[in-house]
């Protein structure tokens, strides 16, 4: 008879940030990590230890040579185990599919580089829910296996299984560990184990006489404690004498062990297909520190827009591509993708460092989208302009036309201006301000995919004519006819196209009183204050047209609640398939949240949210799954599926379905409590926060139309002037 197996993974889970700051854990944790285990292997020969995040090793290597070639040699003998397979135990729900890939790509790669070995699996023992992505990321990886014990903390959905399958949103899977017990627990007894026992005989119908169960430390890193130790060694021991063999193993062993059983015991593993997220315990997190949320973003789709131009540039120029500065770049973000950090749950003084690094990242990435555009740029004919030549890249993979800005030195500037391509071809141009010596002109163009194509701004009277409305009651465009209110607020969005009225009620920003959550306030929500209409909205101040040319119409509006300002533009430009709303707010409102309300004329019972790779169908809240991530569109498709309407968010990924025609998405939350006094989350968001939202409404079900308006709003084409 095949003896059963009980494999022990002994860790150190190390906060980057959490109640401490970066400085703490370099000084502190780090070298408590490296030494206690030195002490664990001295002592206890039969002792295997766990540690994830390239990042952390990095650290290792800087700060604390001395002790590195003493862990490499524990390394290559197999004591000390690389594992997680990252680069940062990072957040999976708010980072980009690109972003989880790189992270993998970076972790594993200098797991390799640095000690010939890699894992084959993602290990997040403290991580704050899991979406129906991440298993399709992680089999597009090359990896086998997913590792988390947080699910006790209030899965929506429970947890699934000991050991089985999860599957992703395109099918793939990947095996799972999703239940092996507290990783800070110290091992009192192995086989006698309650817990473990029942494990075992559970997975005894599926034919899998094995199961995994955590002990170690948590948070703070170091060593499990000696007594855990002793009682696996102990354990161990006695693996001749038993019909259960007890290992100290690596974290990936067991999904090693798994894919190698017989195909038939593998068809018969319990399966998960659907995602992984939490009750609570996570969803406050989705909004959260909001400025570091959008920089977040803005680095994500600059680092894409600037490694495409550098690829161009290399192809075409022979440019020497900037690999090492746009890896640091990279390394930097996702260094504070890290789940203490970009959800926001970490103490203030901490994200002095994460923004300041954000912003370093975005000028790097900026400089290197220019220089390699300023590379492509020096090969483009420009000898038909005749004015001021400009580049605009289009960094997408199909034609698009959109409105651009440019900025012009005012003394180049006629009092007409047109713009033209070198086949004479015209284009509207729109003067939108002239502020020190500087004139900031919109201009709609056509562009090739991944192009990069040159316009003539000229001083010559346009001859294109406007097919744009604006006034202080409606915008119009060849799509839309948007009206307001006389709170300032969208009241109606005609759809021409479709001959439908979208809008149900007005769109609205609703504040709702609010305390939050009394333990976990930067993490959670709280279901009972926010599972109903909204105290308060905002209320107009002023309204004014700001834009009315050929390119483009807008309103401001300014709105208040209490000491709080909201100032929106709202646009439509010259054949724009969204109304587009761009939003800042000196939030001073403290025990508040707010949301951006939609309801529509569509309705259904379910909506669909974007993960970034596939989408994902959810129903109306309750009161275990509330509040929901997505990455930048939720929508919501008419039963009948005559047609639907998508609401795309820059920067913002918290949502619920309030009822079968309403979507809202949560703007800010400033709780009562305090986790910790220096945590200072009763402060969260006060102060300018930036935002911008889309609408679009489309024919039949939700498809590749959304997500392709979606990576359009998000990722504006880009003009360059040029000599």
């Amino acid at each position: 008879m095949e003896k059963k197996k009980i494999y022990t993974i002994a860790n150190a889970h190390l906060d980057t940030i959490w109640s401490w700051d970066f400085e703490t854990t370099v000084s502190k944790y780090i070298y408590n990590t490296l030494n206690d285990n030195f002490n664990r292997f001295e002592k206890y020969p039969e002792y295997k230890f766990n540690f994830e995040g390239s990042y952390r090793y990095e650290l290792m290597k800087e700060y604390y040579p001395e002790m590195w070639d003493k862990m490499k040699s524990y390394i290559s003998k197999g004591r000390w185990n690389v594992c997680g397979s990252a680069f940062e135990n990072g957040d999976v729900n708010v980072p980009s599919p690109e972003a989880l890939f790189r992270n993998i790509l970076l972790g594993n790669n200098y797991f390799y580089d640095n000690f010939g070995k890699r894992s084959c699996d993602i290990f997040l023992p403290d991580c704050f829910g899991f979406g129906y992505a991440l298993p399709s990321v992680m089999r597009h990886a090359n990896l086998k296996g997913f590792t988390t014990q947080k699910l006790t903390w209030g899965s929506a959905y429970g947890i699934p299984f000991d050991l089985g399958k999860w599957y992703g949103v395109d099918g793939n899977y990947v095996y799972g560990c999703t239940n092996p017990g507290s990783y800070d627990k110290t091992l009192k007894k192995i086989r006698d184990n309650d817990f473990v026992e029942k494990k075992l005989k559970d997975n005894e119908q599926y034919n899998l006489p094995l199961t995994a169960v955590f002990h170690g430390v948590g948070d703070r890193g170091g060593a499990p404690t000696e007594a855990s130790v002793k009682t696996v060694c102990d354990e161990i021991n006695k693996n001749d004498t038993s019909d259960t063999e007890v290992l100290s193993a690596p974290a990936d062993k067991i999904f090693h062990d798994i894919d190698a059983l017989p195909e038939n015991v593998k068809q018969k593993l319990p399966v998960w297909n659907n995602e992984l997220v939490m009750t609570n315990h996570a969803v406050g997190g989705y909004t959260s520190r909001a400025i570091g949320k959008r920089w977040n973003r803005r680095n994500e789709e600059i680092a894409d827009m600037a490694e495409r131009a550098c690829v161009t540039a290399m192809t075409v120029n022979g440019y020497d591509y900037p690999q090492i500065p746009l890896t640091k770049a990279w390394k930097r973000v996702i260094a504070h993708q890290f789940h203490d950090d970009l959800p926001g749950t970490s103490v203030q003084r901490a994200y002095r460092r994460s923004w300041n690094d954000y912003a370093m990242s975005l000028n790097q990435f900026t400089n290197e989208y220019e220089s390699a555009v300023k590379s492509i740029a020096s090969s483009l004919d420009t000898a038909f302009v005749k004015g001021t030549a400009i580049v605009v890249n289009n960094p997408m993979e199909y034609e698009r036309t959109n409105v651009v800005s440019v900025r012009i030195p005012t003394k180049l500037c006629g009092k007409n201006m047109t713009a033209l391509d070198s086949e004479e071809n015209e284009y509207p141009v729109q003067v939108t301000e002239v502020k020190n010596g500087v004139t900031t002109l919109l201009v709609c163009v056509t562009v090739p995919a991944m192009g990069y194509k040159v316009f003539d701004i000229r001083n010559r009277k346009c001859q294109i004519k406007s097919k744009l409305f604006a006034s202080i009651q409606m915008l119009e465009n060849e799509k839309y006819r948007v009206q307001f209110n006389s709170n300032g607020d969208i009241s109606s969005i005609f759809d021409k196209d479709l001959k439908k009225e979208i809008l149900k009620k007005p769109i609205i920003t609703g504040i709702f009183d609010y305390n939050g959550s009394p333990h976990w306030p930067a993490w959670e929500l709280n279901f009972e204050e926010l599972n109903r209409e909204p105290q308060n909205a905002t209320k107009i101040k002023a309204i004014k047209v700001i834009e009315n040319g050929p390119c483009r119409v807008a309103l401001q509006i300014v709105k208040t609640f209490g000491e709080s300002t909201f100032t929106s533009i709202v646009a439509l430009s010259r054949g724009g398939k969204v109304v587009e709303v761009y939003t800042e707010t000196e939030w001073r409102s403290k025990r508040h949240a707010a949301k951006e309300i939609f309801s529509f004329s569509a309705h259904s019972p379910v909506a669909t949210y974007d993960l970034g790779l596939g989408a994902i169908k959810r129903g109306n809240m309750n009161e275990k799954l509330f509040e929901v991530p997505a990455q930048k569109w939720a929508d919501i498709t008419d039963k009948s599926e005559d047609f639907g309407v998508s609401v795309i968010s820059e920067c913002k990924y918290g949502w619920d379905k309030f009822d079968d025609s309403t979507l809202r998405l949560t703007l800010m939350h400033t709780p009562l409590k305090n986790y910790r006094v220096d945590s200072m989350q009763s402060m969260m968001e006060l102060g300018l926060n930036r935002y911008s939202y889309a609408i679009y409404s489309h024919k039949n079900t939700v498809g590749h139309d959304t997500q392709t308006e979606a990576r359009n709003f998000v990722m504006p084409m880009a003009s360059f002037i040029v000599s």
